[in-house]
């Protein structure tokens, strides 16, 4: 019941934003475009090779950042240049992040009902806007998946588990720690 509460928070404040434009500011530069490029998913190898955004007076420097990119190249699969297909990407991304801060909170707080209280105000707080409404704020909601990801397989490691099993969650948050630094460069915190 409190996840699908929360997934309809996410539809209410954020299911508008499917029918959003593109902002053509860094949405041209990052999708629009590299729309041919991001259509033809053979290019995939390549997102590992090049830097993620790199703004013209700063050629040869730039973020690395390719699980994003690769987020974009499935958005960009069927209709190159829909922007329905990555505004709802970025809604589903927020939906998950909000389930994980709930999974997190229960853990932390061992109280469910405050757990759901405080991933609902995650949910719905207006600082998460640009995250959320704004294309390329996906970095930070991806990074903040594997992070919260990576924080639950540690405080696995923390209870009596046996050594193949704890040997398993240090993978997972190793796993993690990887992913969300393949995202934003901020990761390096978790």
């Amino acid at each position: 019941g409190r996840c699908l509460a929360l997934l309809a928070l996410v539809a209410a404040v954020y299911g508008r934003t499917l029918s959003f434009e593109f902002a053509h500011v860094d949405d041209s530069r990052l999708v629009i475009d590299r729309a041919r490029f991001l259509s033809d998913f053979s290019n995939a190898p390549k997102l590992f090779k090049e830097p993620y955004f790199v703004p013209a007076e700063r050629r040869g420097e730039g973020y690395y950042r390719p699980l994003v990119a690769l987020t974009y190249m499935i958005d960009a699969q069927g209709v190159p240049l829909s922007p329905a297909a990555y505004h709802r990407t970025n809604v589903a991304l927020h939906a998950v992040a909000c389930l994980l801060v709930f999974a997190l909170l229960s853990i932390l707080l061992a109280n469910r009902n405050a757990a759901f209280a405080c991933a609902a105000v995650f949910a719905v707080h207006p600082a998460l806007t640009e995250t959320v409404v704004w294309i390329p704020g996906r970095n930070d909601t991806i990074a903040v998946i594997f992070m919260i990801l990576g924080w639950i397989a540690f405080l696995a490691t923390q209870n009596k588990q046996s050594p193949p099993r704890r040997l398993l969650l240090w993978a997972a948050f190793s796993a993690a720690f990887f992913f969300a630094l393949l995202s934003k460069e901020a990761a390096i915190m978790l």
